[in-house]
């Protein structure tokens, strides 16, 4: 499952525990957590909540083609890892999230408290 990387809580478990309840949550769990086409492109005055993905409609080549090429220049005019073959950088850094913990204090005494949220 893709959202390895996201932290743990209360939204993120309700979508995992309830990704298969229906159309609706299995969409927004794929939107959420599904893994990402290589390229997206969203046209904002139409769909300005950017859900429906046009880098492959032919309609837009001409506007891809062209972002493509600024972004690759950026890219390259900043020395960034991934036009310099170091893409696996952003894929190596530690991940500490087993679970989300709540730091209270009570009565001068610090307890580390599970935060599960049963929203069924």
């Amino acid at each position: 499952m893709a959202g390895g990387d996201i932290d743990n809580g209360p939204t993120k478990f309700y979508m995992v525990d309830h990704r298969d309840k229906d159309d609706v949550h299995r969409k927004l769990f794929d939107l959420a957590f599904g893994k990402c086409p290589a390229e997206e492109l969203y046209d904002l005055k139409k769909d300005p909540d950017q859900l429906i993905n046009v880098a492959e409609d032919p309609e837009y080549l001409s506007i891809k083609g062209r972002l493509s090429e600024q972004l690759m220049r950026e890219l390259h005019s900043t020395l960034d890892p991934r036009v310099l073959g170091k893409a696996d950088l952003f894929e190596s850094h530690p991940y500490y999230g087993g679970g989300p913990l709540a730091l209270l204090l009570v009565t001068g005494f610090l307890f580390l408290v599970p935060c599960f949220v049963n929203l069924n």
